[in-house]
C-alpha cells in the first residue's frame, strides 16, 4: 500500500520512520505530506581564522533552515562571529588539533539557541574586564563578549568552554 503525496507515492515504511509530517482530515484521509526538516543544525570549525570566511554561509543556512526573519542576519553575524572567534583564539588557542563546534536549535516558542563549544580548558566569564571602564576604552580588543551580550542573551556552561546564545526570533528585532 502506498500513500499519494501530490503526484508522488510514499511507502508507509517512511511514514513509520517519521520522515514525513502529515495532517489528517476529520474522516482520516491524509491531505498534506511534507518532508520534515531536522530540528537542529551543526557546524564544525577548524582552529584557524580562515574558517570565519564560512560564516555568511552558516548564517544563511540558519536563517533558511529555521525560517528566521532576515532582519536578524546582522545580529546573528555579530554574535556568531564573536563566539566562533573567541572559541578559535581564546579557547583553542589556534591549536590545529582542536576544533570549535556550533549547534543550533529552535524551541516551539521560536527561541533560537546557538551553542558554540571549544576544546579548551574554559574560563570564568566573571573575570572579563568591563570594556566600558575608562581604563579599557582605548584598548584595541576586549569588546567581543560585550557585543554578544548586546545581540543576544549570553550564558556559559560551568567549565566556560560552551557559549550559549539565546535569541527570541518570534518578532522582528527592528
Amino acid at each position: 500500500m502506498f500513500i499519494k503525496k501530490r503526484d508522488e507515492f510514499i511507502h508507509p515504511f517512511f511514514l513509520a520512520l517519521n520522515c514525513f509530517k502529515y495532517l489528517l482530515t476529520d474522516n482520516s484521509q491524509i491531505i498534506y505530506l511534507s518532508p520534515m526538516a531536522p530540528s537542529s543544525l551543526s557546524f564544525t570549525f577548524e582552529s584557524d581564522f580562515a574558517e570565519l570566511d564560512r560564516l555568511p554561509e552558516v548564517i544563511n543556512a540558519i536563517i533558511n533552515h529555521f525560517t528566521v526573519n532576515e532582519d536578524f542576519e546582522a545580529i546573528l553575524m555579530l554574535a556568531v562571529s564573536e563566539g566562533v572567534t573567541n572559541a578559535i583564539k581564546h579557547g583553542n588557542k589556534f591549536d590545529r588539533n582542536k576544533k570549535a563546534y556550533m549547534h543550533c536549535e529552535i524551541t516551539e516558542n521560536r527561541t533560537l539557541i546557538i551553542k558554540i563549544e571549544d576544546e579548551g580548558s574554559g574560563f570564568n566569564p566573571d573575570t572579563i574586564p568591563d570594556p566600558l571602564a575608562e581604563e579599557n576604552l582605548l584598548k584595541p580588543s576586549g569588546r567581543g563578549v560585550y557585543l554578544m551580550n548586546q545581540a543576544a542573551n549570553v550564558s556559559y556552561n560551568d567549565k566556560g568552554n560552551i557559549l550559549i546564545l539565546t535569541l527570541d526570533i518570534s518578532k522582528s528585532p527592528l
